[in-house]
């Protein structure tokens, strides 16, 4: 990561907002605030440890919380400042912000939305998950399949004793692209790996190389093997798109969907 270290502020009538970024070890810390008469926002990213979001709504109290903990969950939460239940008090976590949208968009677009155009230059996160589910619903049969027992069967060749099958299991696991990273992912929760294949694991999915912007075709890839994701799409699934999409899952090697 390429960053400089200080403090920024910048201050008008319509908001104020403050940057700073550290260093120890070499790894970067940044602290990031913003105000306006809507909102109040703070993120906080500290030395490789989780990343946490957190905004209030000056005229409700309504508060929101995104955490990215260091293997990459997300949660996110909304609660009212009050001890009444109520619709507002949700929790949701996945594995990208497409999950947390795809289950919470009402909470996203009140507490992260604004925040994240601005990351992303004007882009909206909520419109891009929006067209990469219409993308999955329409064009199911185009995905590529990538099967839960090959990735596992080649994860288990990671730790053969002739390094030749080792690269050929690394070279092949690389060659499927976004569409092996849930079951990569997935496959690191197995009990009988050892030090060696979790860190090739780990390396394949850090060196996935990007040579694209993200884009609903890009991202339905990286989401093809998703059984989860898949699982927050069926909530908004007909009949027949539910069974076109199950059929799929189950191709994949992954669990049949909950009606």
């Amino acid at each position: 990561m390429r960053y400089r270290k200080g403090s920024e502020e910048h201050q008008c009538e319509r908001f104020q907002e403050t940057i700073s970024v550290s260093a120890s070890s070499g790894i970067p810390a940044v602290y990031y605030s913003f105000h306006d008469s809507y909102q109040d926002i703070r993120l906080t990213a500290e030395y490789g440890g989780a990343l946490r979001i957190e905004s209030t709504i000056l005229a409700t109290g309504e508060q929101g919380e995104l955490i990215q903990l260091p293997n990459g969950s997300i949660q996110f939460r909304t609660r009212r400042l009050t001890s009444t239940p109520s619709d507002l008090n949700e929790s949701c976590q996945g594995t990208t912000l497409l999950h947390i949208v795809g289950q919470d968009e009402d909470g996203f677009n009140v507490h992260l939305e604004s925040l994240l155009s601005r990351l992303l230059q004007g882009r909206s996160l909520i419109e891009l998950t929006r067209e990469t589910e219409t993308y999955l619903r329409d064009n199911t049969h185009r995905l590529t399949t990538v099967s839960r027992e090959h990735v596992d069967e080649l994860v288990t060749q990671l730790r053969s004793s002739k390094s030749s099958h080792r690269r050929a299991a690394v070279r092949e696991l690389t060659s499927f692209g976004s569409s092996a990273v849930p079951l990569l992912r997935a496959s690191l929760s197995r009990h009988d790996l050892d030090t060696e294949q979790i860190a090739r694991i780990q390396l394949i999915l850090s060196n996935r190389a990007r040579i694209d912007e993200d884009t609903s075709s890009s991202l339905a890839q990286l989401m093809a093997a998703d059984r989860s994701y898949w699982q927050i799409l069926a909530k908004r699934m007909n009949k027949n798109q539910w069974l076109i999409a199950n059929d799929h899952v189950m191709r994949c090697g992954l669990e049949s969907l909950s009606p």
